[in-house]
């Protein structure tokens, strides 16, 4: 079961776990005012593996759909599509912007080089979309000097992927939306065919 738990962290933002069968991972925004995603990996830090991955998948639909329009947005180079600055994108009030900087979208996975580190070392987002899930792989930090492992930072000002630094943004905003106070929520269609064929499997 994929879960998603929303907290406060020390400066008062939002922050959100989310839990999957293979692990958790952890987004926050934090008060220098830029997004981190977190894999939280409690093991022993010279045997950490290269990489982590996780499969969100139709179980939980609307986290699922989440990753699916910021995979779609960055992969149409549309960084500004359902967010607060799509209408000024659209009536040119925002200056353009570069199609895929950096490489960020190839080889179809969107492909996030961590904004502190150099490429060399830095740890990746990679997000990958496959039949029925989104799959997330964290890779790890090279930095001999970095003992983060497996955070992403997302820069609000002077990422190297600006402006797509808005589609995540936009991303964790959206989060917010998840009925979190109420102990079922309304179950979409498509997460209903989705435990039903899990239930078919195992049943064969």
């Amino acid at each position: 079961m994929i879960n998603i738990i929303k907290n406060y962290n020390t400066d008062n933002y939002h922050t959100y776990t989310i839990k999957t069968p293979t692990g958790l991972f952890l987004i926050t925004y934090e008060n220098v005012g830029d997004l981190f995603f977190h894999c939280i990996y409690h093991g022993i830090h010279e045997e950490a593996p290269d990489n982590i991955t996780f499969n969100i998948t139709k179980e939980n639909y609307f986290l699922y759909q989440l990753f699916l329009e910021l995979y779609t947005s960055i992969k149409n180079n549309t960084p500004y599509i359902n967010s607060i600055y799509d209408y000024e994108f659209k009536n040119n009030i925002l200056p353009p912007y570069l199609s895929n900087p950096k490489n960020l979208f190839h080889n179809n996975i969107v492909d996030w080089y961590d904004d502190d580190n150099p490429s060399e070392y830095a740890s990746r987002l990679i997000i990958e979309k496959a039949k029925e899930s989104i799959k997330i792989t964290f890779t790890k930090n090279t930095n001999p000097n970095d003992y983060t492992l497996y955070t992403v930072r997302i820069r609000n000002s002077g990422s190297r992927y600006t402006p797509y630094n808005i589609t995540f943004m936009n991303f964790y905003q959206n989060l917010e939306k998840y009925p979190y106070n109420y102990p079922y929520h309304q179950i979409h269609i498509e997460e209903y065919l989705y435990n039903q064929k899990r239930k078919k499997r195992k049943t064969n």
